[in-house]
């Protein structure tokens, strides 16, 4: 197996994809990572600067927080097409409503799971005990359920 490192053009995403994800949101960018050899989409950071001061052992980190970006996701490369900018609209927390409308929405399918899985410790232990009902039942040699097919 060869590793091959990638140029200095081929370090630049392809100018029609950087120009849809412009189009989508001006403040994202794509830049290749040297250490993790993928590509970063980052945002800009509109508030205040991260960086100033901030050491860190990844150059990736140190300089998104140089430039005031912050970390959105990482895309394989060769796989830097629309595919990337449907799942950015997809996850995109502003359209979702906001911080709290997305954690209410978690919180109510945690809560919806949890009463699922109650519910079906509870039908499987009522199960256990009808069984367990039967049997005894069959032991002395009284009623049991049994389906109508056996003859």
């Amino acid at each position: 197996m060869t590793i091959t490192r990638m140029s200095e053009a081929e370090m630049k995403p392809d100018l029609g994809f950087a120009k849809k994800l412009r189009a989508y949101d001006p403040d994202l960018r794509c830049v290749w990572s040297l250490r993790h050899d993928q590509w970063l989409v980052e945002r800009r950071i509109r508030r205040s600067r991260v960086g100033y001061g901030f050491e860190s052992l990844d150059p990736d980190v140190a300089r998104r927080a140089r430039d005031g970006y912050v970390h959105v996701g990482n895309v394989p490369p060769g796989c830097l097409d629309e595919l990337v900018i449907l799942n950015l609209w997809k996850s995109d927390m502003w359209r979702l409503g906001g911080a709290k409308a997305v954690n209410a929405e978690l919180d109510a399918y945690w809560e919806s799971r949890e009463q699922k899985e109650e519910s079906d410790r509870r039908d499987d232990a009522r199960q256990v005990a009808i069984d367990m009902y039967d049997r005894i039942a069959w032991l002395r040699k009284g009623r049991v359920a049994t389906p109508g097919a056996i003859q």
